[in-house]
């Protein structure tokens, strides 16, 4: 029960609606709002799908995971072609010495690198989590009775 003043009808305070009134009066039921127009709260269950089809067990997923490891053998060379682009070499003849060498990193492609060998790793992460979906079924524990 809430101390102090509240909000109420016709109690002590006055007959306006609204108006402050101390708490604990006699009549702290009346002057309540009646709520009507409300529905009871469900529970949203997601069911088991009626086909009779198992959720894990789905041979599709293996189609899938083949596609994603094409999709690797495609993505790792493009990245190492990124990595070589990425890097150039200079060389500058001085007279009567060795040349200077040099070597100039360039950030966008050593970036789309890195970039591509890590969509390539998520793929091929996936591509193992679809082939355990596509080929192993978790079956229910079967409990045994104990003799009695």
């Amino acid at each position: 029960m809430p101390s102090g003043p509240e909000r109420g009808g016709s109690g002590q305070g006055g007959s306006e609606q609204g108006e402050l009134r101390p708490a604990g009066s006699e009549q702290e039921g009346r002057g309540r709002e009646k709520l009507t127009d409300v529905t009871a709260a469900t529970v949203d269950t997601e069911t088991e799908p009626e086909t009779g089809e198992p959720t894990l067990h789905q041979p599709k997923r293996a189609y899938i995971a083949v596609g994603e490891v094409v999709l690797v053998a495609l993505l790792v060379p493009a990245a190492v072609w990124c990595w070589h682009q990425g890097v150039v070499h200079y060389s500058f003849p001085v007279p009567d010495q060795p040349p200077l060498e040099s070597t100039r990193f360039r950030g966008n492609w050593i970036g789309a690198s890195v970039g591509l060998v890590t969509v390539a790793g998520v793929l091929l992460l996936d591509a193992v989590r679809q082939t355990v979906l596509a080929v192993r079924t978790r079956g229910r524990k079967q409990v045994e009775e104990p003799d009695v």
